[in-house]
């Protein structure tokens, strides 16, 4: 079923039945407050390892977007649990100015199954990828500047500083048309 090679893939939906929280403070002050806290220190650090942003200090007129924490917990093909926390830019915070493009292409479930049905049909393979943490990958295709908060719960190195981004990150509306366009200049 669809559903079996989902969860063989590690595709499989949040695990029904588990409550995740809502917010930094529920997950920090929960009864698992350490777990939350190392998933999200896990991704500040693959944030700071892909250079997101660089830490400055915002000019006294600039737009500063916000951001806020996604927390989910994924079940292993094993059926353990992985909690997940994600930083993602609030995109309904931005500004015009702050992106261009947004077109971005994406697939049809339909144009899948037709070619799952084709592979199956001619006895042929389907190999598939994922790239992990894939918007961290693209850089940023507007040329104004964009600030965002520093990520909840933790302190920049620098008193007071708030992130100058660099490349794209999950939650900005432009996320996805720079992503497509780092694959598309990747594969060609």
């Amino acid at each position: 079923s669809i559903e079996h090679a989902q969860h063989h893939a590690g595709l499989a939906d949040v695990t029904p039945g588990i409550v995740t929280p809502s917010n930094i403070h529920e997950a920090f002050d929960g009864p698992e407050g350490a777990e939350w806290h190392t998933a999200a220190a896990y991704e500040l650090g693959k944030l700071l390892q892909h250079n997101v942003w660089e830490e400055v200090i915002a000019p006294p007129d600039a737009h500063i977007i916000a951001g806020k924490w996604v927390f989910n917990v994924k079940t292993k093909p094993d059926g353990s649990e992985d909690k997940r926390a994600r930083w993602v830019a609030r995109g309904d915070t931005q500004r015009d100015y702050e992106y261009g493009d947004l077109f971005a292409a994406s697939g049809d479930f339909t144009v899948a199954r037709v070619i799952f049905a084709l592979a199956a049909a001619n006895g042929a393979d389907i190999a598939v990828m994922d790239v992990s943490s894939a918007y961290l990958h693209s850089k940023l295709t507007v040329d104004n500047p964009i600030y965002m908060r520093y990520p909840t719960g933790f302190e920049p190195t620098i008193p007071g500083a708030v992130c100058l981004l660099q490349r794209s990150i999950y939650g900005l509306k432009q996320g996805a048309h720079d992503w497509s366009e780092e694959l598309r200049s990747s594969l060609l």
